[in-house]
């Protein structure tokens, strides 16, 4: 596999977090998200996974009354010879 990422959703993914975020009470920056999910996502196809999520924990959601457990955001991995592919599959709270 190659260095290339492949960003699927991330419009979409950066409007939902930057909506639900609080990044007052310490929620990481959407640079900072993103870079932490291509290194996860790397690591998950390392070890032959096809999934991670994002949790932001309940006191760094926007309506922590909401998000009681916190935000999970999901994402689908895939690896090929032309690099990874990480999908935004969507949000729902954390359980």
């Amino acid at each position: 596999m190659n260095d290339q990422v492949t960003l699927i959703g991330l419009n979409n993914f950066l409007d939902t977090y930057e909506l639900h975020a609080d990044f007052e009470a310490g929620a990481s920056t959407p640079g900072d998200v993103v870079i932490g999910l291509i290194e996860a996502a790397t690591s998950t196809a390392e070890h032959g996974m096809d999934a991670c999520d994002l949790i932001v924990p309940s006191e760094q959601c926007a309506n922590p009354d909401v998000y009681l457990h916190g935000a999970r955001y999901t994402f689908n991995i895939a690896s090929s010879p032309l690099g990874l592919v990480i999908g935004y599959e969507g949000m729902m709270e954390n359980e």
